[in-house]
This record gives structure tokens, sequence and C-alpha cells, in this order.
């Protein structure tokens, strides 16, 4: 069990690693991207399965087929809390921000700036977050190493969500028709409580 930790952080480290030499929009769009997919594999290990070869539930205009979907699904199936859900949004806006702008996406420029300390405020005092920063950010720009920072610790913890879930729970699978209804006769006496069961 520690050396699947273990391979995890080091795989973490790498995936981070990548970041060093690439732009701020490349950041903020690989990063983003990872965390769409990670929901999507937390919503497919939770969900009831579907025996199609591509699940049309993550299809485009299926109900998880964009990022702002699968958040708000993992909200309203009990999978992250209300904080969580609304970093997330943040960090939704300014990817979309991020791949469709023309000019500049910088942590240089003050919008950026500025969002990145609405995401991170919150959390930059506790001594884990300054923890993770020094062992994975290794950036020079304070906004920046921020985002990389918070990101990070959501990746983190939905990596150990993934790990942690199993299936809905005693899913109850609702019938039309229950078994005294497909029994009934002329001569059936069933109470009407019965239809709601």
């Amino acid at each position: 069990m520690q050396s699947n930790k273990n391979n995890f952080i080091l795989e973490f480290r790498r995936f981070f690693k990548q970041f060093e030499k690439e732009s701020d929009r490349a950041i903020v769009i690989l990063t983003a991207a990872k965390l769409d997919y990670l929901l999507e594999r937390i919503i497919e290990k939770f969900i009831i399965s579907t025996p199609e070869r591509n699940d049309p539930f993550f299809e485009i205009q299926g109900p998880a087929g964009t990022f702002y979907n699968k958040i708000i699904l993992a909200f309203r199936l009990g999978l992250i809390d209300n904080d969580f859900t609304h970093q997330l949004h943040k960090i939704r806006k300014l990817w979309n921000e991020f791949a469709h702008e023309v000019d500049t996406c910088s942590f240089k420029i003050a919008r950026y700036k500025d969002i990145v300390v609405d995401i991170t405020s919150y959390y930059k005092n506790y001594n884990f977050f300054i923890y993770f920063q020094n062992d994975i950010a290794k950036e020079n720009n304070i906004a920046r190493k921020n985002f990389t920072t918070i990101v990070g610790i959501l990746i983190l913890r939905l990596e150990g969500l993934f790990e942690n879930i199993g299936t809905i729970p005693k899913p109850m699978k609702w019938e039309i028709l229950t078994k005294s209804m497909k029994e009934w006769s002329n001569d059936s006496r069933i109470k009407m409580l019965e239809y709601k069961q």
C-alpha cells in the first residue's frame, strides 16, 4: 500500500515538473483539463455503469459532457463540498479565458493575479499549503506559484476521492410496476399504500 502512495507522489511531482518551462496559458489549460478528467473518472466510478462501449453520459450533449456539468454533478451527488465546487468553477472560468484569449495570458497581468488571490487567499496561511508549495511549486512568480499550489492540492484531493469511493450505495432502481402490481387480478385486494412502494 505504501509503494502505491509513493508511486502516486512521484507521478504527481512529474506531472508538475513538466510545467517549469511552460507558459502560464499552458499551465492553466493543462491543470484544468486534469481536474476535468479526474471529475469524469470519479463520476464514472460512482454512478451505475452502462453496457455501452462509449458512455453517452459523458458525450458533449450528455449530462456530464462539460467541465461545468461535471462540477455540478459531483456536488449534487455529494462527492465534493460547496467550497470545492466554488474553487473548481473559478478555475473553470479562468481556463475558458486562457483558452479563448487571443492576447497574452499571464499571471503577471493584474486581472489574473486578482483571480489567483481570490482562489488561494483562504488557504495560503495553512501550514499544509505552505509545505505543499515548497515541495511542488518551483516557481518565481508568486501568482503562478500560488495557482500551481492550489490546483495541485485540488488534484491531490480528487485523486484521493477517486481511490476512496465505490459505486452509489444501494441504488433504488425504482420499477414502474411492483411485484403485486404484476400479479394483479380482478380478485386482488391491494391497499393503496402498495402502489407507493
